[in-house]
């Protein structure tokens, strides 16, 4: 899909709870994690090597951590990577030794010292602080502070990167065989070994109705692991395109998809992550189409094991696409349609 606008509903995004045979009322704001249960935070270092590609190097973690902690509270204050540099001229590591004494044993010309703590944990919704420090080494071995920074809030989806800090190795290294480095974060939910082995069946409809009391429904059953993030993508649509003011044989295409990510929590409840998808296009009868509009958005909400939840996609002119030069046209043409999701998730038996 050639996607030329891209932006975020999340706010925009409509969430009511829908009544599903005798389910009790969820709570639509999501908790933090609960009984104990931690996240996984690791540091990597990455290097793109010389006429080469971009590859992991070096990692420190992942680290289990709870709400409120610090990699500092388990005795890592002297974490630090080091790199290129040495006999080989194209060593890395990763030592708990302080940086002077990593440049004098390895040589290194680059090392940093960094810490991370968990601030916020939901599924879907991670918020964490980071600070790292890098260094250089000095022209008589010294270590010399370079760049340095705190990060307090840092908001992430399990599995996204966080890069932190980027480097070039220093240009009186000779044996220099690294274009850059990368420093990153990156974190997920550790697992609740109660439920590793559990999986969920989460029920997906989207309905797609007009002004005229029209009604289409499509239905999809997914069935992932505890924690697994699972895709779906609903057919296509193509509505008449009435304002589209680029031939009348010409269609609005629908695309709706996303992924669905739960867990199942000690208390009942499972919390789940909801992320939808649309792309919006003009397409003409042999395919061909200039592109597409889309948005994207994720709710994260608890719920009772068969009860659902609705979510309403807003029109395109709500949201940042509204800049885009086909949105005028495209909301136009989607007046009196509205399209929703609607999901339910329970444990397998």
């Amino acid at each position: 899909m050639d996607a030329r606008s891209w932006s975020s509903w999340r706010r925009a995004l409509c969430c009511v709870l829908v009544a599903v045979a005798g389910a009790a009322v969820a709570d639509e704001k999501p908790r933090g994690l609960e009984g104990g249960e931690k996240v996984n935070v690791s540091f990597n270092l990455l290097v793109s090597w010389n006429e080469g590609a971009t590859t992991r190097i070096a990692g420190w973690g992942p680290y289990p951590l709870r709400v409120g902690e610090a990699m500092r509270a388990l005795g890592l204050q002297r974490f630090a990577f080091g790199a290129d540099g040495g006999a080989e001229g194209c060593s890395s590591g990763v030592a708990t030794l302080p940086v002077q004494t990593i440049f004098d044993q390895y040589g290194y010309a680059l090392a940093w010292m960094a810490d991370a703590s968990v601030v916020e944990a939901s599924t879907g919704h991670l918020v964490l602080s980071a600070s790292w420090k890098r260094f250089t080494r000095g022209p008589g071995g010294e270590a010399v502070e370079s760049a340095h920074e705190s990060i307090p809030r840092l908001s992430l989806r399990e599995g996204e990167r966080a890069l932190l800090d980027y480097a070039v190795p220093p240009a009186n290294n000779q044996q220099r065989c690294a274009r850059n480095y990368l420093l990153e974060l990156t974190a997920e939910v550790m697992e609740d070994p109660v439920f590793a082995d559990r999986q969920i069946v989460y029920d997906l409809w989207l309905v797609h109705e007009t002004a005229g009391g029209l009604k289409e429904t499509a239905h999809t059953q997914l069935i992932a692991g505890q924690g697994e993030r699972v895709p779906f993508a609903f057919a296509k649509q193509k509505l008449a395109a009435v304002t589209g003011g680029a031939g009348s044989d010409q269609k609005l295409q629908v695309a709706i998809s996303g992924h669905v990510r739960g867990r199942i929590r000690r208390d009942g409840p499972i919390e789940l992550a909801l992320g939808s998808e649309r792309a919006l296009s003009y397409v003409a009868p042999d395919g061909s189409n200039d592109g597409s509009v889309a948005d994207a958005g994720e709710k994260n909400v608890r719920v009772q094991p068969g009860e659902g939840i609705r979510v309403e996609l807003p029109p395109p002119s709500q949201g940042p696409t509204g800049g885009d030069a086909r949105a005028p046209s495209m909301t136009r043409d989607l007046a009196g349609h509205s399209f929703a999701l609607i999901l339910t998730a329970k444990p397998v038996s």
